[in-house]
């Protein structure tokens, strides 16, 4: 997936038989080294990814970003997200609905920017407060992700 990266596992290691599975990412050193610890296999008309280890964030941050990127998944917004923090979106014929709350029992540093977006619930500022939630709507041509 992404040729030479190399990624930190220390908590959790689990051997697997790849069966009709792919590695697409294999332990580097000790008693694993060399065995899958991604695999992906075709299932059905799509694929079926299985994660063998307990990775830093940045390996999930990479693979999670390549599997949409090759699915075709478009972002709901195309700044970066931050811990804590999520969005969904719904849609008519006619807008698109962008909600996005702050699970965080702090604020946090985060303005949605959405280009012809209208806020029709919550404030946007610099921040958002804890557990609040902003929804927006775009009134644009909508097309298929």
């Amino acid at each position: 997936m992404h040729g030479e990266a190399v990624y930190r596992c220390e908590h959790l290691c689990q051997l697997v038989d790849l069966g009709t599975a792919k590695p697409l990412f294999v332990y580097g050193e000790d008693f694993y080294a060399g065995t899958p610890a991604l695999t992906v296999n075709c299932y059905g008309k799509g694929l079926a990814y299985y994660v063998c280890a307990d990775a830093e964030q940045r390996f999930y941050d990479d693979v999670y970003a390549q599997i949409l990127k090759e699915a075709g998944v478009q972002r709901i917004l195309e700044q970066e997200i931050p811990t804590g923090v999520e969005v969904s979106s719904r849609r008519s014929e006619e807008a698109e609905y962008i909600f996005i709350q702050n699970f965080n029992p702090t604020s946090v540093a985060f303005c949605p920017e959405v280009e012809d977006g209208e806020v029709i619930f919550g404030e946007t500022a610099e921040e958002m407060k804890p557990f609040s939630t902003v929804v927006l709507e775009r009134r644009t041509t909508i097309t298929e992700r």
